[in-house]
This record gives C-alpha cells, sequence and structure tokens, in this order.
C-alpha cells in the first residue's frame, strides 16, 4: 500500500514537472500562434513569466518583446480566419505595454517609448497586407486601427515622456477609426485633449479597459452625456445576453474580455461548497447522488477518480449494490475490497466467527456440517485442513460414513488416534467377549471357545493350543 502511495506520488510529480517545463517552453519557444489549441496555455505562461523580471523597466521590456511577437502572429495569420483573434491578442498587448511604459519615471522610459512608437508603426503596416478581418471583422479592425493611428500621432508629435504618459489613455479608447483622426488632426495641439495627469479617468484603472473592452465605443457605457456612476459589473450590460438557467454569479469568474466565447471557471475564486449548485443538471441517470469533488477535478472534468475520503463514504453497497455478481458476499464491500484496486480482495476474518454464513455454499457433498474454522485456517491455504479434536469424543458423529463394510461398530477412538489414522492399536483392556468383534475372522472348523481362550491381544498368531 505504502509502495503504491510512493509510485502514485512520484508519478504525479513528474507529470506536474513535465506540463511545467512544457509551459515554460511555450512561454520561451513560442511556437503557436492565435487560433491554436495550445495558443491559450502559451498565453497564460507568456503572462506569467513576466514577473520573472524584477523592476518596471525590465518587465516594460518584456511586455514590449510580446508585443512584437503578436504582431509576427498577426502576419503569419494573415488571410487566415484567425486575423480577427491574433487582432484581440496584439491589442491586448498593447494595452499592458502601455500601462507598464506609464509607470516608469521619465528617464527610464526614453528607450522603451520609442520601442513602442516602432512596433505601432510596424503593426499598422501589417494591418495594411490584412484580408478578412477589415471585411468580416469590421469593428475589431477599425477600432484596432484606430488606437494604433491615435499612438502614433499622439507619440510622435509629443516630446517627452510627460506628455507621453498625459495622453496613453486614448490609445486604450474605443473610437472609431476616422473620429480618432479628424479630432487628432484637427485640434490645436495636434493631439485629443487628456484627461489630467494621474486622474481616475486617465488611468481607467477602476475599470481597465482590455481585450473587447479595449475596442468598444465609449458611448457603449458613456451614454447621455454621463462619465461619472456607469456600472462597472458585467451583468450590469450583459444580463440581456444571458440565456435560461445561467450562472448568476459574477461573469468576469467564467469569461474574460479577450473573448467571451472561451470560458474558464475560476473555482477559488467563486465561494461556494457545492458543485451541485451548478452542475446539478449534467448528472445523468443513476449518477453518485454526492458531491462532484469527490470524484471530479476543475481542471478536466472527464479525470475521474473517487476519493472515498472526501465523500466520508463507508456505506459501500450505497453505491456497489448493484455491482454484486450472483451469490456474492452480502456484506460491505470494504471487508474485502480496497478503494486503490477493486480486483486485489482479502477478507479480514477478525470479529467473524459464523463461518457457514458465508461458506456453506462452498462446501462438497457429505462434508462436516460443523464450522468451517475447526479444520480451516483463515490465512495460509484452505487446503491445509487440520481438525483439533479437543472436547470432541464421539468419532462415529463425523467418520460413520469413512468406516469400509463390516467395519467394527464402535468408537473410532478405541483403535485410532487424531494424528494418524492409519496406526491403529485397540485397547481390549475392560473387553471379554471377543467373538462379538473377531466371530467373522474365525477360519472354519475353528474352535468356538472365547478367542482369549488360545489368542492374546498383542499378536494373533500366538496362539496356545493347550
Amino acid at each position: 500500500m505504502k509502495t503504491a502511495v510512493i509510485s502514485m506520488i512520484t508519478i504525479l510529480t513528474t507529470l506536474m514537472l513535465l506540463f511545467a517545463s512544457i509551459g515554460i517552453a511555450l512561454a520561451f519557444l513560442a511556437p503557436s500562434h492565435p487560433g491554436s489549441i495550445v495558443f491559450p496555455i502559451q498565453d497564460f505562461m507568456e503572462q506569467q513569466m513576466k514577473f520573472l523580471y524584477p523592476g518596471s523597466d525590465n518587465q516594460a521590456d518584456y511586455l514590449l518583446n510580446l508585443v512584437e511577437r503578436r504582431i509576427d502572429d498577426l502576419s503569419k495569420r494573415a488571410g487566415t480566419k484567425y486575423e480577427a483573434r491574433s487582432i484581440e491578442y496584439l491589442s491586448k498587448s498593447f494595452d499592458q505595454a502601455i500601462e507598464e511604459i506609464s509607470f516608469l519615471e521619465d528617464q527610464l522610459s526614453s528607450s522603451q517609448h520609442n520601442r513602442l512608437i516602432s512596433l505601432a508603426q510596424d503593426a499598422n503596416n501589417v494591418l495594411d497586407n490584412l484580408h478578412l478581418a477589415p471585411g468580416v471583422d469590421t469593428e475589431i479592425f477599425d477600432a484596432f486601427q484606430a488606437k494604433v493611428q491615435a499612438l502614433i500621432h499622439i507619440t510622435s508629435e509629443r516630446e517627452g515622456q510627460k506628455e507621453f504618459r498625459n495622453h496613453i489613455p486614448i490609445a486604450s479608447t474605443g473610437l472609431s477609426n476616422q473620429a480618432i483622426i479628424d479630432t487628432v488632426m484637427s485640434s490645436p495641439a495636434a493631439g485629443i485633449i487628456p484627461f489630467p495627469q494621474g486622474s481616475v479617468g486617465a488611468i481607467h484603472s477602476f475599470y481597465p479597459l482590455n481585450g473587447q473592452h479595449a475596442v468598444a465605443e465609449c458611448v457603449s457605457c458613456h451614454n447621455s452625456g454621463r462619465y461619472a456612476g456607469i456600472p462597472n459589473q458585467c451583468v450590469s450590460c450583459h444580463i440581456l445576453e444571458q440565456p435560461a438557467d445561467h450562472y448568476l454569479a459574477d461573469c468576469k469568474l467564467c469569461h474574460s474580455a479577450i473573448a467571451w466565447n472561451e470560458v474558464h471557471f475560476d473555482h477559488e475564486s467563486a465561494v461556494t461548497d457545492s458543485c451541485q449548485t451548478c452542475h446539478f443538471t449534467k448528472i445523468p441517470e443513476n449518477h453518485y447522488a454526492g458531491d462532484c469533488s469527490a470524484c471530479h477535478i476543475t481542471q478536466n472534468w472527464l479525470v475521474v477518480n473517487f476519493d472515498h475520503q472526501v465523500a466520508n463514504a463507508v456505506d459501500c453497497l450505497a453505491c456497489h449494490g448493484k455491482d454484486l455478481p450472483v451469490n456474492h458476499y452480502p456484506g460491505q464491500c470494504s471487508n474485502c475490497h480496497n478503494s486503490m484496486n477493486w480486483a486485489s480482495a482479502t477478507f479480514n476474518h477478525s470479529g467473524f466467527t459464523d463461518c457457514y454464513a458465508c461458506h456453506s455454499v462452498d462446501t462438497p457433498g457429505n462434508h462436516y456440517s460443523g464450522q468451517c474454522s475447526n479444520c480451516h485456517a483463515t490465512s495460509g491455504s484452505w487446503s491445509n485442513a487440520h481438525f483439533n479434536h479437543s472436547g470432541y469424543s464421539d468419532c462415529l458423529a463425523c467418520h460413520a460414513g469413512s468406516a469400509p463394510a463390516n467395519h467394527y461398530a464402535g468408537q473410532c477412538s478405541n483403535c485410532h488416534n487424531t494424528n494418524s489414522w492409519g496406526g491403529a492399536s485397540f485397547n481390549h483392556a475392560g473387553y471379554t467377549d471377543c467373538i462379538s468383534c473377531h466371530q467373522k475372522d474365525r477360519p472354519r472348523e475353528h474352535s468356538g471357545v472365547q478367542c482369549s481362550e488360545c489368542h492374546n491381544t498383542r499378536r494373533w498368531g500366538d496362539a496356545d493350543d493347550d
């Protein structure tokens, strides 16, 4: 049992290290692109790798590297159905890089600022080569192009990091391309009038505009000339999009702002002590009625392993009663089976004295009718039977059927002992009527007197003819 547990722990540890190695390799090598089945894993690991770089300047450089990767992804996805998805991830990378650069001091962010301008130019060049997104995903394409154009105009017309940080929030707005360009070119300062530096509106930290929120029109939330007091809960905007019997908690527990259809429920953040609160409609017929977590894990629903301790399962028959074969032992499964390996069955006889309750069907014809334990042991082999005759005096009660024809009708113990059946020796003490037993042994015309007149009990052939 201990060896099996150690082996399982070793296997799990090896698998975890393998998956971690694969994830790190994906983050460093970046072999997949948006739309690939493994890209979400690669993107997740890339986001985590940021924390390996100490300091905002190093993190800003790393995030700019990710922007460069996403531009390359968009270039590789040009002309495919994954153009729009690539734009979404690139837009998110720009948002992250801009936000990190805005935290840097003026003297630190000059190189990052120049590189950001260069990357915006590169992204704009790639947009010219797209075929599907401009026509099929017009809103996503136009909003991102507007973001890139605004970033190019604002950063190229301003000098110094202070002005750059003042205008960073504008790069994350969702205004249409033409509206931003018209405003930029018509403004006396050749730029959009910014929020005051460091203001709540400029930072927009109360509700970060990432993913699809970054490409949404401002008027989607700020209608009727209102800016303050706008609800920032997902459900306030998306309540009409919820299907019937939908989960009622915060949308962000399952959805992200990048792609609404990429659903992953955050069980740790969700305050719930029962899986069935959500999954009761997915239970098949005759399914285990306990909590889902006793069998399933949140990472993969199809990986099923019942944890009997978590379920506090002690009544095996409540679940496994239907699995019993015909004439099976009717007691609890745990008396023979363990939860690690169902086939490795061994019965613990401790506390059990009525062998017949289980083994009566195993006895052959004309078998001893007493308890099995009088002959058999629960350890070792069933065939190594040895009867303990202590306290038993009526041999014929068991062995009458074993005597050969015309055998002595008295108790077996008069001739035999319990050690060896073959070593028979009759104790004649107290017996005087020899003929009652040996009459059939006399030859013809033998004397009719008692055997003891001629023979002794030691040796039959030592006859005295006198």
